[in-house]
């Protein structure tokens, strides 16, 4: 459960990341 939590919060990290790179 923690893990699957952990990696939720990566997806949203790496999806604000690309939002910010297309943007650029």
């Amino acid at each position: 459960r923690y893990v699957i939590e952990q990696g939720k919060g990566l997806v949203l990290v790496v999806n604000k990341w690309d939002l910010i790179q297309k943007d650029t």
